[in-house]
């Protein structure tokens, strides 16, 4: 049996997780994406009919806020762009950093948002078939990494085998169609630990017969500026970690996606309930129905030979869609917490700065953790291609921003620390450093820059910051003789 003949099976995990990503993409994507999933997120009622169900699925309204939180987490992670540090000879590694010509910001966003969504993502360094020296980075998503296996040697994992699928398309029948066929790409160590890739695609159904994969090229031994390499170059990004243990973790999203559904069959309830029972529906007695045919309206008379003859309406009056009504809110306000308030509106007043801090504490915490993984993970990729285009990997460094928030400083503390730095028992450092923090300051503005601007607005100030060499900005200006503050004036 050959070593590569379960090429088509898929890791156990792998299954297992499937349908969680699923649930965090479609409720990414928004209503269409989720109502086109019909019955697997909005189940058909007891004898409700294809035309009814369709009815009931119309009127149902999905909310988007797994979206809206999504992009607004992406927004404060991105709020400043990461810095990237290479020589100057070896800018294309930052500029051409993924295998689709996307430069490392646009790319990292996109890291970024994939490990946020299904907790998982993968990047690959490679090389062009044709070209060796040309290296790049590969992204696959959670979907498309299958199978795997590891094993834990001296301490250490080791990424043993990797199975990588990927999609492949032939236009030279069609050039506006195009045939797509799957490729699964088998990356493994050898007997003697040496780094080996071969590919596979799947064949074409063949009716009475499986589907089945067949070997497609011979296998191929990388190496990196001719040396063979003994660790497959595949990094992988969870909310918490990076590397080569293959662990799985959930999106951070994935509870947020789960009321969201929960949210979109209550409200499917909620506006099917009100359809039936918003207007009222007419009712007779002591009428024949083989002889009288009724009308609504007032042009029309109602006339019936039996004297206990009635007729009224049937209105509602219970309080069912009171419940859902209220489970409807309810879920709207853990969607809230879930989506660390950025779904809530803003409290009335202001809040002080301790409080703000502690309420956005564990969301700190959790993009705290997104960003150390991806910037690990994308710094040791960076490193990789620096060392396949000869450049040393000590030479590029990578920095993603921490800032989430732009700066809440309360006025009370504000003013304690002015008047600590006047009164000498604060360093103007370490102030300007708190004020940095909070984002009082645009970016790139130094202290310098600070020091100068407050000496040209507040007369004396330099002689205040004590040991602080501050050059007058007037001088800069070239200030003449005769002006205001020359020595001939003051003479």
């Amino acid at each position: 049996m050959s070593m590569f003949s379960s090429v088509g099976a898929n890791h156990k995990l792998y299954t297992r997780d499937l349908p969680k990503w699923k649930r965090c993409r479609v409720c990414v994507e928004g209503e269409d994406a989720v109502k086109a999933c019909k019955e697997d997120y909005l189940p058909k009622l007891t004898n409700q009919s294809n035309a009814e169900y369709e009815a009931y699925l119309a009127r149902a309204s999905f909310v988007p806020a797994t979206g809206r939180v999504l992009k607004a987490l992406i927004g404060l992670v991105t709020r400043k762009p990461p810095t990237v540090s290479v020589p100057e000879n070896a800018q294309s590694l930052v500029h051409e950093f993924a295998s689709t010509g996307e430069d490392f910001e646009g790319f990292s966003r996109y890291v970024v948002s994939e490990v946020a969504t299904t907790g998982r993502y993968g990047l690959l360094v490679d090389a062009s078939e044709g070209d060796a020296s040309r290296a790049y980075v590969s992204g696959y998503c959670a979907e498309n990494i299958v199978n795997w296996r590891t094993e834990v040697a001296e301490g250490e994992t080791i990424l043993k085998m990797l199975v990588l699928e990927e999609e492949d398309s032939d236009y030279s029948e069609d050039f506006l169609v195009g045939k797509t066929t799957k490729v699964r790409k088998v990356l493994y160590l050898d007997d003697n630990g040496v780094y080996s890739v071969v590919k596979f695609r799947q064949q074409e159904k063949v009716p009475g017969a499986n589907q089945g994969w067949s070997q497609d090229g011979d296998i191929v031994i990388p190496t990196i500026r001719g040396k063979q390499f003994y660790r497959i170059p595949f990094i992988l990004i969870t909310p918490t970690s990076s590397g080569t243990d293959m662990m799985m973790e959930a999106g951070i999203v994935l509870d947020l996606a789960n009321v969201n559904l929960s949210h979109y069959r209550t409200s499917a309830d909620l506006e099917h309930g009100r359809h039936f029972t918003a207007l009222p529906t007419a009712w007779v007695a002591g009428f024949d129905p083989a002889t009288t045919e009724l009308y609504l309206g007032s042009s029309r008379a109602w006339v019936s030979s039996d004297v206990n003859a009635k007729a009224g309406f049937l209105e509602f009056s219970g309080s069912g869609l009171g419940a859902l009504e209220k489970g409807l809110a309810e879920k709207w306000q853990q969607m809230a917490a879930l989506g660390s308030r950025v779904l809530e509106a803003d409290k009335a007043g202001v809040e002080a700065a301790e409080t703000l801090t502690i309420r956005k504490s564990s969301e700190n915490s959790v993009l705290s953790s997104l960003v150390q993984s991806s910037e690990a993970a994308l710094y040791e990729s960076l490193s990789l291609l620096a060392l396949w285009s000869g450049v040393s990997p000590e030479a590029v460094s990578v920095e993603f921003n921490r800032e989430f928030y732009e700066g809440v400083v309360d006025p009370a503390l504000l003013g304690a620390l002015g008047y600590a730095v006047t009164s000498g028992t604060l360093s103007f450092p370490a102030y300007f450093d708190k004020m940095q923090k909070s984002g009082l300051y645009k970016d790139g503005w130094t202290m310098e820059n600070e020091l100068a601007a407050m000496a040209m607005g507040i007369p004396g100030l330099t002689s205040v910051l004590t040991g602080m060499e501050v050059e007058d900005p007037g001088m800069e200006a070239g200030a003449g003789e005769g002006e205001p503050g020359t020595e001939e004036e003051e003479a």
